[in-house]
């Protein structure tokens, strides 16, 4: 406990943001801070309690808060769930409910356990490297964004053939038992709501949520600090996307993920195997809107204003021109009648 309120960890995760100097001095204060926090604590602690803050900050919180929205306040969570009631935690069944948050942070408790367990083994019984870098030396700007982007679109890619190929393919026998898991715990809810994308088997959890980030993560050995931001992202999209919730304050890609992860449960998971969206329209397997419809829709809604835009000030314009017209008419008939 005593590392999470210490200075170094507290400075790493706010001092930046909070500070009214300049970028650069910022960028220095944060470098600082993160050369101190590595001197002064395990890589391992630091992994881990990074790790941690961003699932509860991005992902749990988030998630308990709408779950108690929907609780409490369900006449006005109704009308703003894209299922309407089939989205709402069922009251009169408050086991049920307890065991989905119960397994939800279980999954979540897990996943930063397994990665706890692989890097203690690759570090103090293989007498290997870590998995993720933990290099005192930050990373540029460049290359934190060239990192996260190379692990989303990873994870999007691995997300989609493992649900597709493995937790949706009963044909099989290699993959019908982790079919059969992922059916019985997550699609036997009829529509998403809060901390259904951390509600599964875990196996199937495992599967679906853990190794699509950190396999890429391992196998290029990122750096922590992108790792995180990208970490931070996939939270707050699982937390944002699961939440049944219709009205989105984004433009184009949240609510459309939501819509795709809403019709994947209605379908019984027969489409709609990436919230994204790209790789179901590539291969065929979209259900109701795609990805590129949602960016058709957000087009023409976006000239569709700016047309509407123009045809009102060329109207206003028109009207300030028959005005002049009209005065400048007026005085000459005065003008006229003077002389």
């Amino acid at each position: 406990m005593g590392s999470v309120i210490s200075f170094p960890i507290l400075s790493y995760f706010v001092l930046p943001a909070m500070t009214s100097y300049s970028t650069s001095f910022n960028l220095l204060l944060f470098a600082i801070n993160w050369y101190i926090l590595l001197l002064t604590h395990p890589p391992l602690r630091v992994e881990l309690i990074g790790i941690a803050l961003v699932r509860i900050l991005f992902y749990l919180l988030p998630g308990l808060i709408f779950l108690a929205f929907d609780g409490l306040l369900p006449s006005l969570a109704v009308a703003l769930k894209a299922q309407g009631d089939l989205a709402l935690p069922r009251r009169s069944n408050r086991k049920r409910q307890g065991q989905i948050v119960f397994w939800s942070i279980f999954n979540l408790t897990l996943s930063i356990a397994i990665q706890a367990s692989l890097e203690l083994l690759l570090t103090k019984v293989l007498l290997f490297r870590s998995s993720l870098s933990l290099s005192k030396r930050l990373p540029t700007p460049y290359h934190i964004l060239k990192s996260m982007a190379i692990l989303l679109v990873a994870r999007v890619c691995l997300q989609y053939l493992i649900h597709r190929f493995v937790l949706h393919n009963t044909r099989s026998t290699v993959t019908q038992s982790f079919a059969r898991m992922h059916i019985l715990w997550q699609h036997s809810l009829p529509a998403p709501y809060s901390l259904i994308a951390s509600y599964d088997h875990p196996v199937a959890y495992l599967f679906h949520n853990f190794l699509p980030l950190y396999l890429p993560a391992w196998l290029l050995r990122t750096h922590l600090l992108p790792f995180l931001f990208t970490l931070a992202i996939v939270s707050l999209e699982e937390c944002i996307t699961y939440s049944g919730y219709s009205y989105i304050p984004s433009a184009i890609v949240l609510p459309g993920m939501a819509r795709r992860v809403d019709n994947h449960f209605l379908v019984k998971g027969q489409g709609n195997f990436a919230a994204f969206g790209m790789l179901d329209w590539i291969s065929g397997t979209s259900v109701g809107n795609d990805l590129v419809d949602d960016m058709k829709a957000e087009w023409d809604t976006k000239h569709g204003n700016e047309k509407v835009v123009e045809t009102v000030d060329g109207a206003q314009g028109f009207a300030e021109g028959v005005g002049e017209k009209l005065k400048k008419g007026g005085r000459r008939r005065k003008g006229s009648g003077k002389s």
